[in-house]
């Protein structure tokens, strides 16, 4: 198993841990309530987000180690990759929604922008979710077609 895939599952066995920790820091010392969440969702998020894509990344460079571990890890490494891409599509469509609807429905009075200026940085987080999921899928793809060519061989 690559390295990068050891400290995936060691970051997603912390974000899991720590999550599962929330609810009885809760009920014990609620103050440190607020500690928790911000490990959990600015530390171990972002951490467990940038581990996945390098693991899928070795993964793709390096395949050795038993399929199971293969499959296991590309499955731990696509959830937080697929659910970054698909935020990333949601918050950019709803952006471009947004505007559209200010442009051609009814202009709300929070709404200041111009057609070409309204959009901001909508579509590049839309086209970058999007990327983002299509890579994951990508990558699984490619990877099954490189082991049924591999079976073929033999």
């Amino acid at each position: 198993m690559p390295h990068d895939a050891k400290r995936l599952l060691y970051i997603a066995s912390a974000f899991l841990a720590v999550l599962l920790l929330i609810p009885v820091v809760g009920r014990l010392a609620n103050s440190y309530v607020g500690y928790f969440l911000f490990l959990e969702f600015v530390v171990l998020l972002p951490l467990l987000v940038l581990m996945s894509a390098d693991a899928l990344h070795a993964l793709d460079v390096d395949p050795g180690g038993k399929k199971a571990a293969r499959v296991a890890v590309r499955l731990i490494a696509s959830g937080p990759v697929l659910v970054f891409g698909l935020l990333g599509i949601i918050c950019g469509g709803a952006g471009i929604v947004w505007v559209l609807y200010n442009l051609l429905i009814e202009r709300q009075p929070e709404f200041n922008g111009s057609f070409y200026a309204g959009f901001g940085i909508a579509p590049a987080v839309l086209l970058f979710g999007l990327a983002k999921v299509l890579s994951v899928f990508r990558r699984a793809v490619k990877n099954e077609s490189e082991a049924e060519d591999d079976e073929s061989d033999t």
